[in-house]
């Protein structure tokens, strides 16, 4: 994270979680399930630490915990929908596996996200890579 830069290893590690979780899901037999299931979770484990500096760390520490709190909220209001938004597709889609591999391709959303809106912190000092002001 520190030689690569925030951005990319996050970008990496979403992106390589939804692929995954697509693998996973749609897999025909046990041990490409259970191969693609250790993918995501290896992925999913890289992008925690990686998150959780980067959504505090662009930001002037006077403001870095309400952004932590949100980022927070955020996580806990995305891990109650996905359940409920899985079942809802599964009907739709086929069944349940269907259903998972396309909600995890939120995680290639959050790749995006990432790419697309943060600024890269590598090299900076903590809270300069968003203005002070406001």
């Amino acid at each position: 994270m520190d030689g690569w830069g925030r951005r990319p290893t996050a970008a990496v590690f979403f992106f390589g979680a939804a692929v995954a979780a697509v693998f996973a899901f749609r897999a025909a037999t046990d041990l490409a399930r259970g191969l693609g299931l250790g993918a995501v979770i290896f992925f999913l484990t890289g992008a925690a630490p990686v998150m959780s500096a980067y959504t505090t760390e662009p930001f002037p520490e006077r403001v870095r915990g309400r952004i932590g709190a949100l980022v927070r909220v955020a996580d806990i209001g995305g891990s109650a929908a996905a359940p409920g938004l899985t079942g809802l597709l599964a009907g739709p889609l086929g069944g349940i596996g269907p259903a998972l591999s396309t909600v995890a391709v939120s995680y290639a959303v959050g790749a995006v996200t990432v790419w697309v809106l943060l600024p890269e912190t590598r090299g900076l000092e903590p809270g300069a890579a968003l203005s002070d002001a406001g």
